[in-house]
C-alpha cells in the first residue's frame, strides 16, 4: 500500500529560529521523533481542526450579531449594529430565523470537524507512539533488553502521556484560533470593555502559570511512581508461587499498596490543580460579567444592542480561554512523558523511523484498513551454503547506560569454525553480556566482534544465517508442539514431521513421542502448561537442532535437567561439533565435557586474555 504524501508543512523545514526556540522550550535535542508522530495525515487532521476552530470564531461573532436582530424582532427598541456591507440591512423575522438556523448548522458542523480531527489525530499519534516503541524494541539497532514492566510502561503510560501532551498543544492552538477572532470582534464592538476584560483575565493567567509550575513539579515524579507499581506487579506475577510458599504475601501487598497510595496522592494533587485551572476562568468570567455591566452603566454607556452582542462574544471568548488554560495544565503534566518518548525514538535512525511509520498507514479514516504484514520479499531467506563461522572478539568493553561501570574491559577471545567453547563464571561476571555482544544485539563501547570476517550485527542480518539459541528460560508460543519447533526456522530448512521427530529425539523427548503418536500436534499454551520445566527446555533445544544452525548458543540449557537427561543432551550437542559453532554457558560440569576449551570469565576479565583450561573429563 503506497504511503500517502506528507502534508506540505514539514517540521524539519521549519525556520531555524523557530526550530531552535521549539527545541529550547521542549528541552529536547531533536525534533525527529515529533516529526515521526505528526507527519503526513496527522498534521493534515490537525491543520483541518485548526481551520475549523478559526471559522468557529467568525460563526460565534455572527451569532452575537444575530442576537441583536432577534431582540429587535421581539420588540426591543435599540440600534442594531451590523458589520460593513450589512449596516443598512433590515431583515424580516423569517429571514432572521433562517439566518439563525444556518448559523446553528454551520456551528455544529465546524464543531464536529474540529473535534473529529482532534480525535483522529490523537488516535494516530497514539498508534505511531506504540509502533515506534515496539519497533525500537524489536527492529532497531539501538534496542536492548527491557523488563516486561518497562515495556508495558513505555507503550501505555509513556505513550498516553505523550498523546496528552500533543493533544493539549492542539487544544490550545484551536482555542487560540477561535479566541483570536472573538478578541478581534470584541475590539471592534468596544475596545474599552475589551481592555477591562483582558486586564482581569491577565491576573487569572498569572495565577494559572503559577499553578502549572506546581503541576510540573508533581508531573516530573509521575513516570517513576508508575514504573515502580508496574515493577511490583511484574515481580508478584513472576514469583507468585514463591511468595505463597515463603508466606511473604503481606510484605508484597504492603509494597504494592504503598505504590498505589503514592500514585493516588499524586493524582489527587494533580486533579485538584487541574480542576482549579479549569474552573478559574469561569469563576473570574462570572465576576467579570458583573464588572462589565457595572462599567457600562456607570461610565461607558455602550448602546444596548452592541453591549448584548459584546456579552455573548465575551462569554464565548471566556469559554475558549478556559479551554486553553485547562489544556495548559494537561500539557504540563505530559511534558515528562513526551521527553521520555523523544529520548527513546531519538535512538532510532531516520530510516528506522520511516520504516516504523509504514505500518501506521494501514489504518483507514474510520478505523478500517488491513492487517500489517512484514515485507518478506525484502529479505528472502535461502540456503547460501555458509559454513560454521569463526568468532573473534577483540578488546571488548561493554556497559549498560552512560555513567555506569563497564561490565568488562579489554576482553578478547576466539572460537574456531565448528568449535565448541564453554564460558564459565559466577552470576554477574558478564557471561550474558558477552553473549549479547557476540550475537550483535549489544554494541560494545569499544572493541569489536568479527564473525566469519564480518561485524557481528552484519553477519547475523544475512538472510541465510541460521542461529540456534536456548536460554535459561524456554521461549514457547501458544500453538502446537510442531508450531513451537518450527518457530523462527527458515522455510528452506527441512521441517517435515520426520525432521521434527528426529530433533525431538536428539533433545531426549523420544519417550513423549513413544507415549503419544500425536505428540507433535499436542496443543500447548505460551506457558507450556502440561510440560515440566525440563521438557520445556528440551523442546527449545529441539527447535535449535531442527534449524541446523551455523551458530548455536546454549545459555544454562541444563539448568532444569537431571544428570541422566543432561548426559544425553551433552552427547547430542557433541554430535553437532564441526557442523555448527557452539558457545555453551553453564554452571554444571556435565555440559562442559566435550568443549574444545573452557574459558573463565573471572580470569578473562582480570587478565584481558582468555585463559583456556582443558575440557572437563
Amino acid at each position: 500500500m503506497p504511503v500517502p504524501a506528507p502534508f506540505p508543512w514539514r517540521i524539519h523545514k521549519l525556520p531555524e529560529v523557530f526550530r531552535k526556540l521549539l527545541l529550547r522550550l521542549l528541552n529536547v535535542e531533536s525534533l525527529a521523533p515529533l516529526r515521526f508522530l505528526l507527519r503526513g495525515r496527522v498534521l493534515g487532521w490537525i491543520f483541518l481542526g485548526n481551520m475549523a476552530s478559526l471559522c468557529l470564531g467568525g460563526i460565534e461573532m455572527a451569532v452575537g450579531v444575530s442576537l441583536q436582530l432577534i431582540l429587535q424582532a421581539l420588540g426591543f427598541q435599540f440600534g442594531v449594529v451590523l458589520p460593513g456591507p450589512l449596516a443598512n440591512w433590515e431583515p424580516t423575522q423569517l429571514t432572521v430565523l433562517l439566518v439563525l438556523i444556518i448559523l446553528i448548522a454551520l456551528r455544529g458542523g465546524l464543531t464536529f470537524v474540529s473535534q473529529i480531527a482532534a480525535s483522529f489525530s490523537q488516535v494516530m499519534i497514539q498508534t505511531r507512539g506504540k509502533m515506534g516503541v515496539f519497533f525500537q524494541l524489536l527492529q532497531s539497532r539501538s534496542s536492548f533488553y527491557l523488563s516486561a514492566a518497562e515495556i508495558n510502561f513505555r507503550h501505555t503510560e509513556m505513550v498516553n502521556g505523550t498523546v496528552k501532551f500533543v493533544a493539549s498543544i492542539n487544544r490550545i492552538v484551536n482555542a487560540a484560533m477561535t479566541s483570536f477572532v472573538l478578541l478581534a470582534s470584541m475590539l471592534w464592538l468596544s475596545w474599552e470593555l475589551t481592555v477591562i476584560s483582558l486586564v482581569l483575565f491577565g491576573s487569572a493567567g498569572a495565577l494559572v502559570l503559577r499553578i502549572n509550575r506546581w503541576i510540573r513539579t508533581l508531573a516530573d515524579s509521575q513516570p517513576e511512581i508508575i514504573r515502580n507499581l508496574m515493577r511490583g506487579t511484574e515481580r508478584v506475577s513472576r514469583n507468585w508461587i514463591l511468595i505463597r510458599v515463603l508466606r511473604t504475601q503481606d510484605r508484597e501487598y504492603e509494597w504494592l499498596a504503598n505504590a498505589v497510595l503514592a500514585m493516588m496522592r499524586l493524582d489527587t494533587r494533580m486533579t485538584a490543580f487541574n480542576t482549579t485551572v479549569s474552573l478559574l476562568p469561569m469563576l473570574i468570567g462570572g465576576y467579570l460579567v458583573v464588572a462589565l455591566i457595572y462599567a457600562n452603566f456607570a461610565w461607558l454607556h455602550v448602546s444596548s444592542g452592541v453591549f448584548v452582542t459584546f456579552l455573548y462574544v465575551f462569554l464565548r471568548f471566556q469559554a475558549g480561554v478556559a479551554t486553553g488554560m485547562a489544556a495548559s495544565s494537561l500539557l504540563t503534566a505530559g511534558i515528562p512523558h513526551f521527553r521520555l518518548t523523544n529520548e527513546i525514538l531519538s535512538q532510532m535512525s531516520r530510516a528506522e523511523l520511516d520504516e516504523a511509520l509504514k505500518s501506521t498507514q494501514l489504518v483507514g479514516v474510520l478505523g478500517g484498513g488491513r492487517p500489517f504484514r512484514h515485507d518478506a520479499t525484502a529479505s528472502v531467506a535461502r540456503d547460501m551454503g555458509l559454513q560454521p563461522p569463526a568468532i573473534i572478539a577483540t578488546n571488548l568493553c561493554c556497559r549498560y547506560g552512560e555513567g555506569n561501570e563497564p561490565v568488562f574491559r579489554n576482553l578478547s577471545l576466539s572460537v574456531s569454525s565448528g568449535g565448541q567453547v564453554a564460558i564459565v563464571g559466577p552470576s554477574g561476571s558478564g557471561k550474558s553480556t558477552l553473549l549479547a555482544c557476540i550475537l550483535g544485539v549489544l554494541n560494545p563501547v569499544s572493541g569489536h566482534v568479527e564473525i566469519d570476517g564480518h561485524p557481528a550485527a552484519t553477519y547475523f542480518r544475512q538472510p541465510g544465517v541460521r542461529v540456534g539459541y536456548v536460554g535459561a528460560e524456554a521461549f514457547l508460543i501458544e500453538g502446537t508442539v510442531a508450531d513451537n519447533l518450527r518457530y523462527g526456522v527458515p522455510t528452506y530448512v527441512d521441517t517435515t514431521d520426520a525432521a521434527c521427530h528426529d530433533a525431538l529425539r536428539r533433545a531426549d523427548l523420544g519417550p513423549l513421542l513413544d507415549e503419544d503418536e500425536d505428540f507433535l500436534y499436542r496443543p500447548i499454551s505460551e506457558n507450556g502448561d502440561g510440560l515440566s520445566a525440563g521438557e520445556k527446555q528440551r523442546l527449545a533445544l529441539a527447535r535449535a537442532f531442527l534449524a541446523k544452525p551455523h551458530v548455536m548458543i546454549l545459555d544454562e540449557v541444563s539448568a532444569n535437567l537431571d544428570d541422566i537427561t543432561e548426559s544425553r543432551i551433552v552427547e547430542a550437542v557433541a554430535s553437532s561439533k564441526g557442523r555448527c559453532t557452539t558457545i555453551i554457558v553453564s554452571h554444571r560440569n556435565g555440559m562442559l565435557r566435550h568443549a574444545d576449551q573452557v574459558i573463565s570469565m573471572v580470569d578473562l576479565k582480570s587478565q584481558g586474555t582468555p585463559p583456556v583450561t582443558e575440557p572437563v573429563q
